[in-house]
């Protein structure tokens, strides 16, 4: 539920889907900066209890998450660079986190694909309280092999609610493919 308004006496109704998707973008305005993270799990057997961690596919998908963001201004930098990039005080205000997942299922199973925007926020009853929560997300289920397909169109999909949420950046140069202004590339 919704605040209710001084004097209104009563809350408003939850909000729809096209207020959430509105809110979302919200959270995507004045977006510079953002770390990046990759984990795809690919299972192999039907009867294995766990996925494994594809190293090389995750490399690649936050590669080629980092050259579409740089095309429309974002700076990006490797979620494992973060440490150090926060220890330097240049981090992006919020520390925004775009998380890339990829879960392979089984042959009987679906492919399972997460874009999540996390940012810091804090509570406005307790504004003591910060804490990480995700701002934007979507899901994508396609059939068995077709991730990285789905993975592109919905990065594309972010890159659009970025851009709509951001009409001025068109005005803006470039980012670098990798690195935070005054950090270098990593």
């Amino acid at each position: 539920m919704r605040k209710t308004k001084p004097g209104q006496g009563r809350a408003t109704p939850a909000p729809t889907p096209a207020d959430m998707e509105e809110g979302d973008r919200a959270s995507l305005a004045g977006l510079t900066a953002l770390f990046l993270a990759a984990n795809v799990f690919i299972m192999g057997h039907p009867f294995d209890d766990e996925p494994v961690r594809d190293e090389a596919a995750a490399h690649d998908l936050i590669g080629e998450a980092g050259g579409m963001l740089a095309s429309v201004g974002l700076a990006t930098m490797p979620l494992s660079s973060s440490q150090a990039v926060a220890a330097m005080g240049v981090s992006p205000p919020g520390c925004p986190l775009l998380g890339l997942g990829v879960t392979t299922a089984s042959l009987t199973q679906p492919d399972r694909v997460v874009v999540r925007l996390s940012q810091m926020v804090r509570l406005s009853r307790a504004p003591e309280v910060e804490i990480a929560v995700p701002t934007w997300q979507i899901t994508g289920i396609c059939a068995l092999g077709e991730w990285r397909e789905t993975a592109s169109a919905l990065l594309r999909d972010f890159v659009c609610a970025y851009l709509s949420a951001n009409p001025q950046v068109h005005s803006r140069p470039a980012a670098p493919a990798r690195g935070f202004p005054g950090i270098g590339r990593g």
